[in-house]
């Protein structure tokens, strides 16, 4: 009995690891499939979040430079830029919405609803852009026969019927004012009146009308008769000495007109918002520049402060502050915010050049000015700076950033 049992073990051993084998395929097969599927998914889910992060940013820009403009529907073009962040190069666009701010700039854009908080679902809105115009994309895939699921093809072996997963994505983006760095800011100060006359800011957000930024690829200054690009059909002139100008501000001052020189000292200025710089009057060129530094300038696209309010010295702006009581040299401005302006020209006591726009002098005599006209400019991986209290306008200058 003992030598007959002992022989039987090794077989029942082996048979014992046959069916522990046999048993471990299924386990061993499902948990394979899982993973390959798991992983082509979490792929694809990559690619289909890219295109919205893609189309969302050039749709944003496209908003922030001209609210009509500001696509409220799919577009071709929406498609292709998310497409070409797929392995297949197609991606649909399945949507597209904004917040009640730029619903204002834009009346055909669908009101975003808040997030559900589902996977696919942008993130929560943070407090910081709640009242700033954003817009959301949502993609989802898109196969090459037209549909959107992915089969699971092994999941769908392993358990015997088919198994198909619909990826989609949703991508947030944001424009608002900006704040440009302190290498790129000229040292003049130019007032919110000239700014609203231009544009004809009327206190309402998106009421300012800008005139086509310059196309280098037209002319040596942007522009060209008959062209792509025409010359705009006016050109602002903005003054400093012998300027009696004055007009309300959005938070019931009254600001005087003109430009004024930082008192730097350099032909740099530090970016400030909501504070205050002293100037000086803007007899000769800004920081001494000599002809040569600002006909360099001529024909381009500065960054420029744009004060709102002039005092004699750095104050808590209240409602009896007289913001157009300083004088002389020792005269302070406060920073509202930044725009872009197209110098065409200018007239001081130590350099002058005629305007790119006509070829004759902006101003004459006595008067000092520097001609252009201001514009709406998309500033690259810029910082949205918080506005200053009261309803302060965009003057023009913008980012763009992602926010979920």
């Amino acid at each position: 009995m003992f030598l007959r049992s002992a022989s039987r073990a090794p077989r029942e051993r082996g048979a014992t690891s046959v069916l522990v084998i046999v048993l471990l395929v299924p386990v061993l097969f499902g948990a394979a499939a899982l993973s390959i599927d798991v992983g082509q998914l979490l792929i694809e889910r990559r690619q289909v979040q890219n295109g919205a992060d893609a189309a969302v940013m050039s749709a944003a820009a496209t908003c922030s430079k001209s609210p009509t403009a500001c696509p409220t529907t799919t577009t071709a073009a929406l498609t292709a830029l998310a497409g070409s962040n797929a392995n297949d190069g197609t991606t649909t666009v399945q949507s597209i919405c904004g917040s009640a701010a730029a619903k204002l700039l834009q009346a055909g854009l669908t009101l975003c609803a808040a997030p559900a908080g589902a996977v696919t679902d942008c993130p929560a809105v943070p407090t910081a852009i709640a009242a700033l115009p954003y817009i959301e994309l949502r993609t989802v895939t898109r196969n090459p026969n037209g549909t959107s699921a992915i089969s699971s093809k092994l999941a769908s072996a392993v358990s015997g019927s088919a198994k198909s997963t619909t990826v989609k994505a949703c991508a947030r983006a944001v424009w608002g004012p900006t704040t440009p760095s302190s290498a790129i800011i000229f040292p003049v100060l130019m007032s919110y009146c000239d700014w609203k006359n231009q544009t004809g800011y009327t206190g309402v957000a998106g009421s300012a009308i800008y005139p086509s930024s310059p196309n280098y690829a037209v002319g040596p200054f942007g522009y060209a008769a008959a062209s792509v690009n025409p010359w705009p059909g006016f050109e602002q002139k903005i003054y400093t000495k012998n300027n009696p100008t004055t007009c309300p501000t959005w938070n019931g001052h009254s600001a005087p007109g003109g430009f004024y020189s930082i008192a730097s000292g350099t032909c740099t200025a530090n970016s400030v918002v909501d504070g205050w710089v002293q100037g000086t009057t803007g007899n000769s060129a800004p920081c001494n520049m000599l002809a040569p530094d600002l006909s360099s300038l001529r024909g381009k696209v500065i960054y420029v402060p744009v004060f709102d309010c002039k005092y004699s010295g750095p104050t808590t702006i209240t409602a009896s502050t007289d913001c157009n009581s300083g004088t002389g040299n020792n005269t302070y401005y406060h920073v509202a915010g930044y725009a872009a302006f197209y110098l065409s020209g200018w007239y001081f006591s130590s350099s002058s050049a005629a305007s790119a726009w006509n070829s004759t002098m902006p101003c004459t005599g006595s008067e000092r000015c520097m001609s252009g006209w201001f514009l709406k400019d998309l500033v690259p991986a810029g910082q949205i700076t918080p506005t200053v209290p009261g309803g302060v306008p965009n003057f023009g200058l913008t980012t763009v950033q992602q926010a979920g």
